[in-house]
């Protein structure tokens, strides 16, 4: 045998060795490589995010609100008038301010006796506590909570002793005629647009989910379209509002809300065009000039700005 035909036996043979352990090397490599499973959006949510076995899956039927802002009639006046121990005066025939002459002890575990000092209270649930005005805030509720709306909202000033020494309170009423019922997201669906969002990010809690009524802005003439709102508290602090029939989402805090309370009632105040004071049935009171009454509101509004609290005897009428 030729040494060529030789040379080229062996490289065929090497040939044939060299693809014999490539394809081992494949198979090795296919076998060793492990795979990562891909998650869907909701599994990746279950995966990163607490709570959320407690979140209804079923589908509610909820139908949007009109409401308008309630102006006070005499009658009303009437039952305010049973209050003792207040100088209140109502803005506008919709806004009523409240000033206490002895503070009123509150026990924030039973609240329920703010009745014999507050009219209708119990239209009213309580949100929380704002640290920086010492304020409690309740929000109003036609069926369900209506959700930082200037007017359903009843905020209290406590003195430093965590004693009530005032109040605003704004009234909503619903009208006669009212939409249909029609099926809003699932609460899953609003949770998962937080998630994908950003709003909400792993490891994070979700600790109630409710659903509410909010808006963003009054019609001209008071009126107010209020659309079903879900509520997602995390994390026992934070708290969300995603539309329940378009998605879109939005965020508050208490104390922005109270400042922007002050404000209302201080830009009210420039433009006012009607004051009533109301009196207590059961004695006279000599009649109240609008200067005295712009005074008291102003004392009012400092108290609402204030981050300690206020003493007694800061106000007067």
């Amino acid at each position: 045998m030729q040494w060529s035909q030789i040379k080229t036996l062996f490289i065929l043979c090497f040939l044939i060795l060299d693809i014999f352990l490539l394809n081992q090397f494949i198979n090795n490599l296919e076998t060793d490589v492990t795979y990562l499973p891909e998650f869907s959006s909701e599994e990746s949510l279950r995966n990163n995010i607490n709570g959320l076995e407690n979140i209804p899956e079923e589908t509610m039927s909820v139908g949007m609100l009109y409401a308008t802002r309630k102006e006070i009639t005499e009658s009303d006046v009437n039952e305010l008038s049973g209050f003792s121990n207040q100088n209140i005066v109502v803005l506008e025939n919709h806004l009523i301010l409240s000033q206490l002459q002895n503070p009123v002890e509150i026990d924030e575990e039973a609240m329920d006796d703010l009745d014999l000092n507050i009219w209708n209270f119990d239209e009213y649930v309580y949100w929380g506590k704002d640290e920086n005005t010492n304020s409690l805030v309740f929000f109003q509720e036609i069926g369900e909570t209506i959700l930082y709306n200037q007017s359903g909202v009843l905020i209290i000033s406590l003195n430093d002793q965590g004693e009530m020494v005032g109040y605003v309170q704004t009234v909503l009423e619903e009208e006669e005629d009212q939409p249909e019922e029609e099926d809003v997201i699932k609460p899953m669906e609003a949770v998962s647009t937080l998630y994908l969002n950003g709003q909400i990010v792993s490891g994070d809690t979700i600790t109630n989910v409710d659903i509410g009524y909010h808006n963003l802005a009054p019609l001209p003439n008071g009126g107010q379209v209020l659309t079903p709102t879900w509520d997602i508290e995390v994390n026992d602090s934070d708290h969300f509002f995603v539309n329940a029939m378009e998605g879109h989402f939005s965020s508050r805090d208490l104390n922005t809300f109270v400042t922007e309370m002050g404000t209302f009632i201080e830009e009210l105040t420039e433009t006012v065009t009607s004051m009533n004071y109301v009196q207590e049935t059961e004695e006279e009171t000599e009649e109240i000039e609008d200067e005295q009454l712009l005074e008291f509101i102003q004392n009012w509004l400092e108290i609402m700005q204030t981050t300690d609290g206020v003493k007694e005897n800061d106000i007067t009428l």
